[in-house]
Formats: C-alpha cells, structure tokens, sequence
C-alpha cells in the first residue's frame, strides 16, 4: 500500500475500477535494494530476511514486450531468503558475489545495513500459482548477479 493513501481512500474505489496490477514479464533486470526487514513470515514459520527491491530497467528485454504489458519504472517486488542453518550460505553469496559486500570478518547481521541502495541484477520468471490460485502467474527472483 502506497504510504500517500489512505486505507479509506484505496476502499473507497469503484469494485468495477479495481484492477490487478502489471507484473514484470520474464527477463533481466536492474535492481536497487531500498531496505530489508528480518522476520519468521506466519505461512511458513521459517525465519527471513526478505528485501524490498526496485526494478531501475529492463536489462535484456524488449521495450514492446515492457510496454504490452503496462510495466512502468521503477517497479517494486520482494526477494527473500528463508533461513535455517542449511540455507544461510545462499544469503551470503547473494551478499557477497551479488552485492559485493566485503565480509571482513564480520556476521551476517552485521553486513545486512549495508545492503540498503545496492545494485544488482535479477531475472524474473513467472511461477505457476496451486490452489486458489491455480491459472495465475506470479513473478518471482530467479538467478542474481552483480552489475556489470
């Protein structure tokens, strides 16, 4: 929800107005991480970090395709990494070979903050939704990498 509107203003719209919004057609991308927040989401219960990126622009993707789809700059969507003793190294790659941050003899907390307005590249791909969500497609993180 944009911090401009209000709850009462987004309810207040017309049913028939209402649309889903445009999602990020598959393909490269250049992402800025705006800040991150650590937590143990209720679905899973398995702790995470999950960072609030931006798409910046296309890295590989035709403009047509970007404008077909009603896509506009910079364009929001989470990339998150669920923690447990096994998994933690994949946030230090991500850390370190994507973002470039320096270890230093430091944890992984500690390099986190240092996350905030670093680039990298992301590709998107669409994921099948199961269930209620059977016949939709979501975008999601798939191979990161550093900029060029």
């Amino acid at each position: 929800m944009s911090a401009s509107l209000s709850l009462e203003a987004i309810l207040s719209k017309k049913a028939a107005d209402v649309k889903p919004p445009a999602i990020l057609p598959p393909g490269g991308y250049i992402w800025r991480i705006l800040d991150y927040v650590t937590d143990r989401p209720a679905a899973s219960g398995t702790p995470a970090v999950r960072f609030n990126c931006q798409a910046e622009m296309a890295h590989d993707i035709d403009p047509t395709v970007l404008a077909d789809a009603g896509v506009e700059f910079p364009h929001k969507m989470e990339h998150a990494f669920y923690i447990t003793e096994n998994s933690l190294f994949r946030l230090k790659e991500f850390l370190e070979k994507d973002l470039l941050i320096a270890e230093n003899g430091r944890t992984i907390a500690e390099m986190l903050p240092e996350t905030e307005g670093k680039l990298f590249r992301g590709n998107v791909i669409h994921r099948p939704g199961s269930g209620a969500n059977a016949g939709k497609f979501f975008p999601n993180m798939s191979e990161t990498h550093p900029v060029d």
